[in-house]
């Protein structure tokens, strides 16, 4: 299901990893609870539990910036040697904070801790898969289509329960079931004519608003031009690129067929509602270009 929301999809992007740390740590708690429940015999004080929790959940943060940050160096090597540390303090880790936490034997500290990283490794796949399903997902742009606002190499955002308004930058799936990222210029039930004076919505001139690139026709564009007017289903955008000259978009796909979708099931130019993943909020790397789009 998709929403109309006001246009903040960055720092609604912002808002939902926050609670996603929020219920982390819950998730996290709740491992150990449990742990405690299975292996302990004596009543557990709630400040003892409070304090192998934030410990717990401390390491866990840390282990995940060091993840992200050895990821993004794309160093095979050092990737292979973080994740080979991470597995290490992972297994560990939760024995010695038990240890010292709860004052128990060694022993007891390590049947604390596989049960810890038992039940937290199946809460936080599955909190990661839903927050990944449904309301946010990474992505790295792979071409020139969206530059200057996008550059190859970009690593972006983009929320899924938003539907797209105009001047929204979204990612889609294009008719071979690639995932591409380009900017909805045209709505449902619009008609989208695009000229060398700049964007027509049934027959009136709307100009972009500051800091957006104002689409133009592209030297292979044969659709939403002059003489070539668009008009759109009540499921469908018109999708144009920054990048006039350098893009697929709705101006050149022709009469390509969407995944899930049969010849005939919307215009050669529209790209179906179920095929756009989301709006972009945030490009989160290189860090110099940090962007929160409105």
């Amino acid at each position: 299901m998709s929403i109309t929301l006001p246009r903040m999809a960055g720092l609604a992007i912002l808002t939902v990893f926050a609670a996603s740390f929020f219920l982390s740590a819950l998730l996290s708690g709740g491992a150990v609870w449990i742990a405690c429940q299975a292996v302990l015999t004596q009543p557990v004080p709630l400040k003892s539990l409070c304090r192998a929790v934030l410990a717990l959940f401390c390491i866990g943060v840390g282990m995940s910036v060091l993840s992200v940050l050895a990821a993004l160096l794309e160093n095979v090597w050092i990737t292979g040697l973080v994740a080979l540390t991470l597995v290490t303090i992972f297994a560990v880790s939760p024995a010695i904070v038990f240890r010292r936490v709860f004052r128990t034997g060694w022993s007891a500290a390590a049947a604390l801790g596989i049960l810890y990283v038992m039940f937290d490794v199946a809460a936080q796949v599955g909190s990661t898969f839903v927050l990944k399903r449904v309301l946010v997902e990474a992505f790295v742009t792979v071409g020139e289509a969206m530059h200057p606002t996008l550059q190859k190499g970009d690593r972006i955002m983009a929320l899924k329960p938003l539907s797209p308004q105009r001047w929204d930058v979204v990612v889609f799936r294009n008719p071979g079931g690639n995932t591409w990222v380009s900017r909805a210029v045209g709505l449902p039930n619009e008609r989208v004519a695009i000229t060398a004076q700049g964007l027509s919505i049934n027959g009136v001139a709307v100009p972009a608003p500051p800091g957006v690139v104002s689409p133009r026709p592209g030297i292979r564009s044969v659709h939403g031009v002059a003489g070539s007017i668009a008009p759109l289903s009540t499921e469908e955008y018109f999708l144009a690129s920054d990048n006039f000259d350098g893009a697929v978009d709705s101006r050149v796909f022709g009469s390509a067929v969407f995944p899930g979708t049969f010849a005939g099931a919307s215009h050669p130019w529209g790209v179906p509602k179920s095929q756009i993943i989301g709006v972009v909020g945030i490009r989160y790397w290189p860090p110099e270009r940090f962007k929160i789009f409105d």
